[in-house]
């Protein structure tokens, strides 16, 4: 299969470059107020979060994030338009072990992450096993699906607990979403033609072997704090 990955990653290294220059690695003397809002920047899509002071070492996020990005891709041969939707939100459990800065992070995200796409083939074109015309393929139809609830793994430096008011804040860490979840189909003259859907399953699982080691998102974040 001739393709890059139906998920983009360009601006990836530019929001790692930015990031680092915010990172706030002293740690803070400590503060009042149990309770801070974030708006963040990140790989899961401008967001922010709700949280709750538990301890001067343990705090309480409620996290949430959305985005939607066009764009076109060659998947096998096949020029498709992309829709790539990134939308979660969940519980995450921050943990300063030096009552400064540093945390790791950890929890659970309810996932709706997803890619749908579409092509209309202007030539013959290989489905499966074998060539079909434009008008056998009509318009295909693409989506890709991934765990619906995925668990959140991370460090980060900066705490609205421990400082100023306003606090700068950095995340790296990882969701494991499982191995995507791949589905196609047809309106075309061949789209009730059993040898047609064949082939369209085995394209499926092409696409499947393609993508089957992508199980993890990477998550890079840069945000801002304010404390109550």
């Amino acid at each position: 299969m001739k393709s890059k990955s139906v998920l983009p990653s360009r601006w990836f290294p530019c929001l790692l470059a930015v990031s680092a220059f915010f990172m706030p690695l002293a740690p803070v003397a400590t503060a009042q107020g149990p309770i801070a809002v974030t708006g963040r920047i990140s790989t899961l899509g401008p967001g922010g979060d709700i949280a709750y002071s538990l301890t001067d070492q343990v705090t309480i996020r409620l996290a949430g994030h959305y985005f939607k990005y066009s764009y076109d891709d060659n998947v096998d041969d096949i020029d498709y338009d992309l829709d790539l939707r990134l939308a979660s939100g969940g519980l995450l459990v921050d943990w300063h072990p030096f009552n400064g800065s540093f945390r790791v992070t950890g929890g659970g995200l309810f996932y709706g992450n997803r890619v749908t796409g579409d092509a209309r083939p202007n030539q013959p074109t290989e489905i499966g096993d074998n060539t079909y015309t434009p008008e056998q393929i009509g318009r295909l139809d693409a989506k890709l699906d991934f765990d619906s609830v995925v668990p959140y793994l991370g460090i980060g430096w900066g705490n609205p607990f421990a400082g100023k008011r306003w606090t700068f804040t950095f995340d790296l860490g990882v969701v494991y979403h499982g191995s995507p979840d791949v589905r196609l189909t047809s309106d075309g003259a061949g789209s009730n033609n059993p040898q047609f859907q064949e082939d369209l399953r085995r394209e499926e699982q092409k696409f499947k072997d393609e993508i089957a080691d992508f199980r993890f998102w990477p998550v890079v974040a840069i945000g801002l704090s304010y404390r109550f």
